[in-house]
């Protein structure tokens, strides 16, 4: 099955998106239009929210100052076995996360790491500009323990 199924709606899913930023609402909007999907809700606030079920992931791209709040919200959330994977540029909100992790039990976490650079003209010749990396990790919930 390919990602885009799950995206279009082939594949029976929900999706909401927990947004505070309006340019970052405004994009994922036009995304919802621009391919015609009905499985997308977007709430404006900051997580952690109310959410009256159980969900099969949780992808993390910004946690506001709030990381350990929003771990512990995902593992709430997530089914036994759900995923969680989040992201950051920033090195201490990754070790902060491995961290947080271990403490509340995650498994199976998986860690990459994205380096991308732009092809760019220097001095008449080319190279290769170098951004910010990206810390990429995935993890499962695993048992309960003494932080639920």
């Amino acid at each position: 099955m390919r990602n885009d199924e799950f995206i279009r709606g082939k594949v029976p899913i929900q999706v909401v998106a927990i947004e505070n930023n309006e340019q970052a609402i405004d994009l994922i909007n036009k995304n919802i239009e621009k391919y015609k999907l009905t499985n997308i809700k977007v709430i404006q606030a900051y997580a952690p929210i109310e959410i009256n079920e159980k969900v099969d992931g949780i992808f993390l791209g910004g946690t506001g100052n709030n990381l350990e709040g929003i771990i512990k919200w995902s593992k709430d959330l997530l089914i036994p076995g759900g995923r969680l994977v989040a992201n950051f540029i920033l090195i201490d909100n990754f070790y902060d996360t491995m961290n947080l992790l271990k403490k509340y039990n995650f498994e199976n976490v998986d860690v990459s790491l994205l380096n991308i650079s732009k092809l760019e003209k220097l001095g008449g010749r080319d190279y290769f500009k170098p951004h910010n990396p990206i810390y990429i990790i995935s993890c499962e919930k695993g048992e309960e323990d003494e932080h639920e």
